[in-house]
């Protein structure tokens, strides 16, 4: 598109780098005793514990797969319940994978993907239940949570009415490259308006002063205009909020009396089949904690065969749990201390 050359094959796992991770590793890493955090999405399993293990070149890497999923992806598009159930099984099966040989980093948003929200959950949808049921998704998977800029204010992508309102490089040649590949300027910016990475990028929306508080001057990528409803101020002034609940969420995981669990507990999968759910156990020394996250916009009724001692998050104010069954209403998250 623009005359280069990807040099990704050349130098993306290819033989022999281990030597120079080892060195990065000893020369730069351990005389601090630092924690390394590295962009490796494509580590093969047998790999997998020179990365991350106990003797790894890292402390951990990201957990990529669910970057590719977008609901309105011509593959996905009016199918987000097919969507959902395929995240699942990409996130379920990367844990597998990894199954206590070291610590991924889980995260939703990042700057590279346009904002989660907008990923995993149809637009007429997007809302307070929908986005802290997406939140609570992989929050207390085993590994160490990441939250990027703007996401505990439920900041969304700024969809651009022309190309020339963008500005990142590499959105021009993604351009560029659609119109090689024969679409019209139309559809090349409808495409740009659901991948761009800028959606990531926009300043940080902090309240609903000029430029969502962010700056006094001019900032090189556009503030979305939203951010006079969308704000982190706004949101703390709420009761119900996306900003509260991460705070519940944060404080339950750092508990004293959970976070051993959510550290060193396994992870069991339940509801696998079951459309439009991630759930799964956490369990630790005779201890359980059961997540549940409808990702539908339908309520669901589900068969329920634990004793729950303590409702510990609900993003609603009450939880229906009859005799053998839990009533989940659409995007309804809830986390509870449970006896098997």
């Amino acid at each position: 598109m623009d005359g280069y050359v990807n040099g990704f094959p050349y130098f993306r796992n290819v033989k022999g780098i281990e030597t120079f991770l080892n060195e990065l590793k000893k020369e730069t890493f351990l005389p601090h005793d630092a924690f390394t955090l590295a962009e490796a999405d494509d580590v093969a399993p047998e790999d997998l514990e020179d990365f991350i293990g106990e003797d790894g070149y890292f402390s951990s890497i990201f957990d990529f797969c669910h970057t590719r999923y977008h609901v309105n992806h011509p593959k996905w598009k009016d199918r987000p319940v097919e969507m959902i159930n395929d995240l699942r099984d990409a996130l379920f099966q990367k844990q597998e994978y990894v199954n206590g040989r070291g610590f991924l980093c889980n995260f939703l948003d990042n700057h590279d993907t346009s904002r989660s929200a907008e990923r995993f959950i149809p637009r007429e949808d997007i809302g307070y239940y929908s986005m802290s049921a997406l939140g609570s998704v992989n929050f207390f998977f085993p590994g160490i949570v990441f939250l990027y800029q703007g996401q505990a204010a439920g900041m969304l992508d700024y969809r651009k009415k022309s190309i020339d309102e963008f500005r990142d490089p590499t959105t021009f040649n993604m351009y560029r490259g659609y119109l090689q590949e024969g679409m019209t300027e139309e559809q090349a910016l409808e495409k740009l308006n659901v991948e761009s990475r800028e959606h990531a990028r926009t300043p940080m929306q902090w309240n609903a002063q000029e430029n969502a508080g962010f700056t006094d001057g001019t900032p090189w990528f556009a503030v979305n205009p939203n951010y006079k409803e969308i704000n982190l101020e706004a949101e703390k002034g709420k009761e119900e909020s996306l900003y509260h609940w991460y705070r519940k969420m944060i404080a339950l995981r750092k508990s004293d009396e959970y976070s051993e669990l959510f550290i060193y507990g396994s992870l069991i999968p339940v509801y696998e089949k079951t459309d439009g759910v991630i759930a799964y156990e956490r369990e630790y020394q005779g201890r359980c904690v059961l997540v549940i996250c409808n990702l539908k916009a339908a309520p669901q009724e589900l068969p329920f065969g634990w004793n729950v001692k303590k409702i510990l998050l609900s993003n609603h104010k009450d939880v229906n749990i009859e005799k053998e069954k839990i009533c989940l209403r659409g995007y309804e998250t809830v986390i509870a201390d449970i006896e098997k």
